[in-house]
């Protein structure tokens, strides 16, 4: 009976707060270390709207980023942002800037009646006569939905921008 309550003792010292307490810390850190190590893992990285923005010069020669917006705003396509959004912000430097765009481009801050009549909760939202796109975003996608050639093959595969802010 002695040698039993030897060991109940034994146990009820194992099991004291003070004894639980470094314990549970030294599991804290076990898991948080496990989880910084394999972050990369668990949360893959995405590419960034930033990061695949292309500069109109990337267009190939000069007048092939207005070409190619002109023939974009001849067939319906058209950009609706905010220009707040950073998603908006590289798609629009993509294609070279606002002033490049600004025959594609509504700017919904200005004119929220016509971006609540067509529906858009997201910027950036792209149409096409009035059809919302979700084709692949990047300028060969653009080309295939609308008909425009994009010469640059460099250019043709390369994402432009992949999602959207809140609207």
């Amino acid at each position: 009976m002695k040698e039993k309550n030897k060991k109940i003792s034994s146990a009820k010292k194992v099991f004291r707060k003070e004894n639980i307490l470094p314990a549970l810390a030294l599991i804290s850190i076990t898991i948080i270390t496990i989880f910084i190590v394999n972050i990369d893992v668990l949360f893959p990285k995405q590419t960034n709207a930033y990061q695949t923005q292309l500069a109109a010069s990337q267009l190939t020669a000069p007048g092939e980023a207005s070409d190619f917006v002109t023939c974009l705003a001849n067939a319906g396509f058209r950009i609706y942002g905010a220009n707040w959004c950073g998603y908006t912000k590289a798609l629009v430097s993509s294609f070279g800037g606002f002033d490049a765009v600004s025959s594609i481009y509504v700017e919904c801050t200005e004119q929220a009646s016509l971006c609540n009549q067509e529906r858009i909760q997201g910027y950036p939202t792209i149409k096409i006569n009035g059809a919302t796109y979700n084709g692949e975003r990047t300028f060969a996608g653009f080309s295939a939905a609308t008909g425009c050639a994009v010469t640059s093959e460099a250019v043709q595969t390369q994402p432009v921008q992949t999602a959207s802010c809140g609207g």
